[in-house]
C-alpha cells in the first residue's frame, strides 16, 4: 500500500506499565481504548526513553477476541507488563526466541481475551532508531488497527489485514506510521 502518516509520541511523566493503568485482571485504562479495535501508542516517559504500550479491545465491549501478529525488526526492548498475564486459554504470549540478546527475540504476539475485558502488552526501552514491521495473521473481534498521537490524532490505518511498518526514525519507505 501507499498508505502514510506521522504519528507523535504521546509523552507524560508515569511510566509507561503506569500510563498503562492496569487493573487486577490485566486490562488497561490508559483512557485511549476503543472498542474492537487493535490501538497502538508510541510513548515517551519524562527521562526521554520510548515504549510502545498495545491494547486491544475495550473492557466494556460485549466481545472477547483474539489478534495474532508477526514482528520484524524487534531488536531492543522489555516487556515490562503483560507477561504474568500469559494463559493457555486467554491472555497473551510472545512467541519468541528463548533469549533477548538474539536478533529478532520479540518476533510473534499472540492475545486473547474474555468478554468484558482486554489485553495488552508494554515494550519499554526501544531503541532510539528503530523500524518493525507488523504483519496480521489471525483477528476475531479487531476491526482494526488505530495509532494514538501526542496531539489528540487518532489514526486509523486502512486495512486490518496488510502489513505495516512503524518506525522511529527518518530512514524508512512508504507505508510509515
Amino acid at each position: 500500500g501507499s498508505f502514510s502518516a506521522w504519528v507523535f509520541p504521546v509523552q507524560g511523566s508515569e511510566t509507561p506499565t503506569d500510563f498503562y493503568n492496569p487493573s487486577e485482571d490485566g486490562t488497561s485504562n490508559t483512557g485511549l481504548e476503543v472498542p474492537e479495535m487493535s490501538v497502538w501508542t508510541l510513548y515517551t516517559d519524562e527521562s526521554g526513553k520510548d515504549s510502545l504500550i498495545v491494547h486491544n479491545d475495550h473492557a466494556g465491549s460485549w466481545n472477547g477476541g483474539q489478534l495474532s501478529i508477526s514482528v520484524e525488526g524487534f531488536d531492543q526492548g522489555n516487556v515490562t507488563f503483560g507477561e504474568t498475564n500469559a494463559g493457555l486459554l486467554y491472555g497473551w504470549q510472545i512467541a519468541s526466541k528463548p533469549q533477548p540478546e538474539e536478533q529478532g527475540f520479540l518476533d510473534a504476539f499472540y492475545f486473547k481475551w474474555r468478554k468484558n475485558q482486554n489485553d495488552g502488552v508494554v515494550v519499554e526501552g526501544l531503541a532510539e532508531d528503530f523500524c518493525i514491521t507488523v504483519t496480521p495473521q489471525v483477528w476475531n473481534y479487531i476491526n482494526g488497527f488505530l495509532f494514538t498521537s501526542s496531539f489528540g490524532e487518532s489514526i486509523e490505518l486502512p486495512s486490518k489485514s496488510e502489513p505495516f511498518t512503524l518506525c522511529r526514525a527518518q530512514q524508512c519507505s512508504v507505508p510509515t506510521l
